[in-house]
């Protein structure tokens, strides 16, 4: 095995043996695949534990059909509609099927994830399908299946059985897939908190001002305090990964240098395996050059220009959090010590778009209101430390949940005016 297909065999294995550490198949459930340029296709073998996955394990598919395995493994069984989502859509590369908890349960009540609910999510996924049940393994399957990506659509729901996504390349599809069981999770969550607000009219969340770069050799030397910032911030993107209170494609972390300058999170570019690198600084509306920062630049742009005690922004998808804003529903802080403390005060922002009117959502924020939760578009955390707002960050999708999961027990009690008070004399007094 030459060395771009071992690295292509190991980025499959890695990418299954990722989506099993999620909790988002099981040991010998779902399956990968991806097309390379000569036309083979590389796949998870059939039967094997896709928590202990090697590069060695991935079976290799010709043109011609013919199986190629070290270990003299068969592809997946379900290899049919893999054949022909690449046979029907020749721009989709990679494929994979599994069966995250959020989108089975949708498959399991014949429905689709609205993704035009989250914008951030649906920019990510394309549009969604459903192909209607027929057994497992099937060309019957497959026929239902390519029909659905003939339609356009990037990401299908498969009646009571799970979900399979594809995209132009590997990682493509894994965003896609990450962002289409996310939005399943907010829905869910948001249903039961009660009913969804009626977002048809959704706001683009294109539209920000371009970025000029600087010319070459006027780029702002790095100084220690720039580059241990970009180590922060790459050890947080991941750590918040990890939680899931970022996505691999969605959410955004900046820290102000001096003088207005800021560094955050590039756009395109996984959020989990960021180097410092792949950061991007603003100076006075000059980026540099031949990287994209995040889509919400401007905001964090805007909250540095108004609040010269902010540090750092995070801008996130959190999945509990995310729903209080489908539902316009209040993050009640003050259930907890914690949540009060830390968070003060959540402020619920309807009908406005953080990423076109970013000033008008900056002057929301204060030293007692440092989160807002723009309804169907993200979760705005602010702290005078990356580690602060991180902290903000975690509780308040902590809390969400915590309120949530309350709601079968007789949900949650506020805290007495007088605790309240306690804890404003001992925590917050200034």
């Amino acid at each position: 095995m030459d060395a771009v297909k071992k690295r292509l065999a190991k980025q499959v294995a890695e990418t299954m043996k990722g989506i099993w550490n999620s909790g988002m198949t099981t040991a010998t459930g779902g399956n990968i695949s991806v097309k390379d340029s000569e036309g083979n296709t590389w796949a998870t073998p059939s039967g094997v534990d896709k928590g202990v996955l090697t590069y060695k394990d991935i079976v290799c598919i010709s043109p011609d059909g013919d199986v190629i395995s070290s270990r003299g493994y068969s592809p997946t069984s379900e290899f049919s509609f893999h054949r022909a989502i690449y046979e029907t859509r020749p721009d989709l590369k990679a494929v994979i099927h599994a069966h995250p908890p959020a989108l089975v349960s949708f498959s399991l009540a014949g429905k689709v994830p609205e993704l035009h609910l989250i914008p951030q999510i649906q920019r990510i996924c394309g549009s969604a399908g459903f192909a209607p049940y027929k057994i497992s393994g099937s060309e019957d399957l497959a026929e239902r299946v390519a029909e659905q990506v003939k339609d356009g659509h990037n990401c299908i729901i498969m009646e009571n059985h799970a979900t399979v996504v594809a995209g132009s390349t590997l990682d493509e599809a894994y965003q896609r897939f990450e962002a289409f069981e996310t939005c399943a999770k907010i829905i869910i969550n948001a249903k039961r908190l009660g009913n969804l607000k009626n977002f048809q009219n959704v706001s683009e969340i294109t539209g920000e001002p371009g970025l000029k770069e600087y010319m070459s050799g006027s780029e702002p030397g790095r100084h220690q305090a720039e580059i241990a910032a970009r180590d922060r911030i790459c050890e947080f993107a991941e750590r918040a990964c990890r939680h899931n209170l970022l996505l691999s494609s969605i959410g955004a972390i900046s820290v102000r240098l001096e003088k207005g300058d800021f560094i955050i999170t590039p756009g395109g570019k996984d959020r989990r395996y960021l180097k410092a690198g792949d950061l991007v600084r603003i100076t006075d509306g000059y980026k540099e050059p031949g990287i994209q920062p995040d889509i919400s630049w401007l905001l964090h742009m805007e909250i540095y220009n108004q609040h010269p005690e902010v540090s750092t922004v995070i801008t996130s998808c959190a999945p509990y959090s995310m729903a209080f804003g489908l539902t316009g529903t209040e993050i009640d802080i003050k259930t907890s010590p914690e949540g009060f403390v830390l968070l003060r005060n959540v402020i619920n922002l309807a009908d406005v778009n953080p990423w076109v009117n970013s000033r008008e959502v900056a002057a929301r924020l204060s030293e007692d209101a440092p989160c807002i939760l723009a309804e169907n578009q993200a979760l705005i955390v602010t702290g005078k430390k990356i580690l602060q707002a991180f902290e903000r960050l975690e509780v308040t999708e902590f809390t969400a949940r915590s309120l949530i999961d309350s709601l079968p027990i007789e949900g949650a009690k506020r805290l007495s005016e007088k605790r309240l008070k306690e804890l404003k004399d001992k925590f917050l007094a200034i």
